[in-house]
């Protein structure tokens, strides 16, 4: 049969940010179209959906649709990586790129009973809802979730999709699954007060109450309270008392069906991502130490060249291999200054090998990587990474100097390794610290900063000896370490010794206190005072306490807090038995947050905060937290 049709532009009815991107309009002249019987279900794969959807996302949605001979779907979307597809129009794109016809809407019946199932078999997951009239499932009404708008009509507030990627990480963590908001508000108030849109820190109140009625939440609100207006529950006494978290349906997906919680986490990081507000997903993602969900067995896939639709792939392979311990002795001689080319590559060969020696002189594994990228259209490109940090999980890449142009080379560099290999880390080692603001661009990006310490320089400028050497770490970094649970259970158990005006005493962590623990034992109420004291330490992960670095360091930050009027004493912090120590400083006046700040600052995975009640082990830069309660001898 042969059917004459006319594709042509419509309206989207659909959150172009969220669900396609770079929409155009184009008029089509009439295209001849076979129908066809059904779908070639047999020949469609996993790689074939995915051609069809990177066409969807090099059009944008509306091009994509008018081409093919579909509208937006009313209910039935295909949900991929954080975005929304219509399902129908995928897999009739999908049955020409596997080799049969493209089919229109018409060709072709969709629905539960044949898209589905079969792109569920497929690895994928289709949002819908089993109900007549119905606009969408679950994760649509995450999409279309109502969000506070900032006053400038652009930025939009996160805070309820905050909220529920943190419940969804308590509940895969096995935590309360309907906490009272007191017992976890500092938690909640540390991850929300990231990604503030206005001038004044969010309460965690405002969306735990504002999500009540959402399909995504249950609170429990008592029956007294139950006429209350909205803006009343929001009061602090009467929040902190409503337990709230994952409704049933939602927790049920969960637990049962990890591709649809992929997905979910997926499309909440997007709309935090495009919310505009301040803050990394990144961070956010790796305090809330999300479980690792599975992915479809497939390659990585990237969107074909509209002169080559059939090249899809781009196959990465990565090679261990030894460090070359380079003495810079061949260079360009077509350089423009082929003698300061020299001496640049002497530096830098240097510092890299004296980075290697020092490391191995510790114990420690250093070895390096070749990355070879093919894509199978010209010849692979291979990659050489300087070292990587085999004990540390460290990507390391060395320059010679800080200037701006150099470090905006090396950070390129640096992402572009990480791409394809395994790390936990990345850094840059420098001759010397860079400045404030390409710190903060290095940092923003996750990237460590090694410098060698006691430096001893010839008359080239090449470092020719170093003492030690010390890395200044990013927020992410802090992060990644915070998540070490056998370095957090070190740090939980140390005993802190307090040298007050009214003589030391030791803090010895005893029970952790879990979510909605009664107990308010006071401990301290004749010793402590009553505001909370920080507890915060100077010296980095692995660094001598005793070396001239972490002295000078802690006496900076004696001198931080004390220019800024803070009343500070001295204390002592390690293991039980003290075989371990560090000098650290009790700070009494600091709220949570400015305490977590100046921990970061100087390069701290976590503080303590102690209270007549509680001895509380915090990140300085992701809500993990244990709570213990703990002895007090003198």
């Amino acid at each position: 049969m042969v059917q004459l049709t006319s594709a042509g532009p419509y309206n989207t009815t659909t959150t172009e940010s969220i669900f396609a991107a770079n929409t155009r309009s184009s008029v089509h002249t009439p295209t001849v179209h076979i129908v066809a019987t059904k779908v070639n279900w047999a020949a469609i794969t996993t790689e074939s959906i995915l051609t069809a959807i990177a066409d969807h996302d090099r059009k944008g949605q509306q091009q994509f649709l008018s081409d093919a001979g579909f509208r937006p779907s009313k209910n039935f979307r295909l949900v991929h990586q954080g975005r929304f597809y219509s399902s129908k129009a995928i897999v009739g794109v999908a049955n020409g790129h596997a080799g049969d016809l493209f089919l229109r809407s018409g060709d072709f019946t969709g629905g539960k009973a044949a898209v589905v199932k079969n792109l569920d078999t497929l690895g994928f997951v289709v949002d819908y809802r089993d109900e007549d009239g119905a606009t969408g499932g679950l994760l649509w009404d995450l999409a279309t979730t109502h969000t506070y708008t900032h006053t400038d009509g652009v930025v939009r507030a996160p805070y309820k999709y905050i909220v529920l990627l943190w419940a969804i990480a308590r509940r895969q963590r096995g935590l309360d699954s309907a906490p009272a908001l007191r017992d976890v508000r500092t938690e909640l108030g540390t991850l929300l007060a990231a990604f503030a849109v206005a001038d004044t820190t969010p309460q965690p109140e405002y969306p735990w109450i504002a999500l009540d009625g959402h399909s995504w939440w249950e609170i429990h609100i008592p029956e007294s309270l139950r006429d209350t207006p909205r803006r009343q529950l929001r009061s602090r006494s009467i929040a902190d008392d409503l337990r709230g978290g994952l409704s049933q349906t939602v927790s049920e997906r969960i637990d049962t069906d990890p591709k649809w919680t992929r997905e979910a986490v997926a499309l909440l990081t997007t709309l935090i991502t495009e919310s505009g507000a301040p803050g990394s997903i990144d961070e956010l993602r790796s305090s809330l130490n999300l479980n690792p969900v599975p992915t479809p067995a497939v390659e990585r896939h990237y969107a074909p060249k509209p002169s080559d639709p059939l090249v899809q792939h781009v196959k990465v392979t990565v090679q261990r291999r030894s460090v070359e311990r380079n003495d810079a002795t061949e260079f360009t001689t077509a350089a423009p200054d082929p003698e300061q080319e020299r001496r640049a590559l002497r530096r830098e060969a240097a510092l890299q090998n004296l980075y290697v020696a020092y490391r191995e002189s510790r114990g420690c594994v250093v070895s390096s990587r070749s990355i070879t990228i093919d894509d199978r259209t010209e010849m692979p490109t291979v990659l050489s990474i300087d070292v990587f940090d085999d004990t540390a999980e460290t990507l390391i890449e060395a320059k010679v100097d800080v200037r701006r142009e150099t470090l905006r080379t090396a950070l390129g560099q640096i992402l572009d390794y990480a791409r394809h290999v395994p790390h936990q880390h990345t850094a840059l080692l420098l001759p010397e610290a860079p400045t404030v603001d390409m710190t903060a661009l290095l940092y923003d990006h996750g990237v460590d900063i090694i410098t060698p310490v006691g430096t001893v320089v010839d008359s080239d400028g090449v470092i020719t000896a170093v003492d030690s050497f010390t890395i200044n770490r990013s927020p992410r970094s802090l992060s990644v370490l915070a998540a070490d649970d056998q370095l957090w259970n070190d740090y939980s158990q140390a005993a802190i010794d307090l040298h007050l005006p009214t003589g030391t005493i030791r803090i010895t962590p005893t029970d952790p206190v879990t979510d909605g623990d009664p107990g308010h034992k006071i401990i301290g109420s004749d010793i402590l005072p009553d505001e909370p004291l920080h507890i915060l330490a100077a010296c980095h992960p692995g660094e001598d306490p005793e070396s001239s670095t972490a002295i000078a360091r802690y006496q900076q930050l004696r001198e931080h807090l004390h220019a800024r009027g803070y009343t500070i004493w001295d204390a002592t912090g390690g293991s039980a038995d003290l075989e371990y120590s560090e000098p650290s400083i009790v700070v009494s006046g600091l709220s949570d947050i400015g305490a977590m700040q100046i921990g970061a600052d100087f390069g701290q995975v976590a503080l303590f905060t102690l209270t007549r009640h509680y001895l509380t082990l915090q990140a300085c830069t992701s809500s993990r937290t244990t709570i213990r309660r703990y002895a007090l001898t003198r």
